[in-house]
């Protein structure tokens, strides 16, 4: 089902995702509130596409930091491009489900991808997406309460602490990078580091959500 996927693929609580697909479904001969509006529907849409452009833009930062010989950092910034076309696909999958029109991301050869000469950039990068991503979930949370829509309130909410958590790493990570790239050579120690400790609890910041397992 659509909310066993989402668990198994995102980490989300099993027994929120089951009331959630439970309240979609019990609105099912609801014809008119059970759709999305034409304009919450271009907003997912629309924010299924910047996730998708992320993962891109995550996926082209691990080949970068790869050239570079920094192996650690290129598996943590392909690990970051797996978890937005994740997101990706559980967005497009609840706007389906509410018996809406997918319209799938850009091919990526339309994305345009910004080019980085520094680990600092990469990482002031990253730190950019993903607090414009907060905003744009916030945003969406505002256009569903204004529309009350409280089945799409309720499954947004789970991507803003998402994204809360994902702002304050990326900002620390970012503190770090700034200081490991003063002196040559010393990035290798961050390398490192962010290598262990992403291979080490890839899905930390989800436990926000549902509590430590």
């Amino acid at each position: 089902s659509w909310a066993r996927r989402c668990v198994q693929e995102t980490g989300i609580n099993a027994e929120y995702m089951g009331t959630l697909n439970r309240n979609i479904l019990s609105n099912n001969q609801m014809a008119a509130p059970y759709k999305l509006s034409e304009t919450l529907q271009q907003a997912l849409n629309k924010q299924a596409n910047v996730e998708h452009m992320a993962g891109i833009q995550y996926l082209a930062l691990s080949y970068w930091f790869d050239r570079q010989n920094y192996p650690g950092t290129a598996s943590f910034f392909r690990a970051e491009a797996e978890e937005e076309f994740k997101h990706m696909r559980i967005v497009l999958d609840f706007i389906n489900v509410r018996d809406n029109k997918v319209n799938l991301p850009v091919a990526a050869g339309l994305t345009e991808i910004k080019e980085v000469n520094s680990p600092d950039e990469a990482f002031q990068l990253y730190y950019d997406l993903e607090l414009a991503n907060y905003n744009e979930y916030n945003e969406l949370s505002k256009q569903a309460i204004a529309e009350q829509d409280h089945n799409t309130h309720n499954f947004l909410a789970y991507f803003l602490t998402v994204q809360t958590e994902a702002v304050n790493e990326a900002e620390v990570w970012l503190a770090k990078a700034k200081a490991y790239t003063k002196i040559p050579g010393l990035f290798y120690h961050l390398d490192f580091e962010v290598k262990k400790e992403k291979n080490g609890n890839i899905d930390t910041w989800k436990e926000a959500f549902h509590g430590a397992k």
